[in-house]
């Protein structure tokens, strides 16, 4: 009998240590760092996709565009990723919006530049993975964007990212923190 109501607590103390656990989980706050992550987990399943291979073209057809040869596609693959990575909707509604209706294509980089409250301009320094950059390449700090990719990190005080279109691939690439070309860095979780 002591036996059995011994091993009855045991396992009354077992099953509350499993909830206590599953509730934790359930409340458990995703970070921004990993939706970033996440999304650029999908992303880089795509490095070596070209217009030469033709592998870059579903990233413009999936938004009634014709192939990656006649349609510049940077926009296209940052568009592709985030509505299929899974992190979709984690992305805010300045985005989503950024070409005045949320389920239009973000083709242009100057629209998602424009969508972009000021508390998601984030200073080089403070970029994360996922978070997106956009370039201009004249260098004008005040001028448009000409180019949109994705941060991956900095390393050895370089800002590494992960681009589509860039020499006709999604390939990564690595800029000065103090680059003339990048224009504007966004905070892709947010929300203000």
């Amino acid at each position: 009998q002591n036996e059995v109501t011994a091993a009855s607590e045991q396992v009354t103390k077992v099953n509350n240590a499993l909830q206590k656990a599953q509730e934790r989980e359930n409340e458990r706050d995703y970070s921004p760092i990993d939706i970033g992550e996440s999304i650029l987990e999908f992303a880089k399943q795509f490095l070596g996709n070209s217009e030469a291979n033709n592998l870059a073209d579903k990233f413009v057809q999936q938004y009634g565009g014709y192939d990656s040869s006649s349609t510049p596609w940077c926009a296209a693959f940052v568009e592709y990723v985030l509505r299929n990575s899974g992190e979709y909707d984690s992305i805010p509604e300045w985005y989503k919006t950024a070409n005045g209706s949320y389920d239009a294509p973000k083709w242009g980089c100057g629209a998602v530049l424009n969508s972009a409250p000021p508390g998601a301009r984030i200073d080089v320094n403070s970029a994360k993975p996922g978070d997106l950059i956009l370039f201009n390449w004249s260098g004008a700090s005040g001028g448009g964007a000409d180019h949109i990719g994705f941060v991956v990190g900095i390393e050895n005080g370089k800002l590494i990212t992960l681009e589509g279109n860039t020499s006709n691939e999604v390939a990564y690439r690595s800029y000065d923190l103090n680059s003339p070309y990048i224009r504007a860095i966004l905070d892709i979780t947010y929300t203000g």
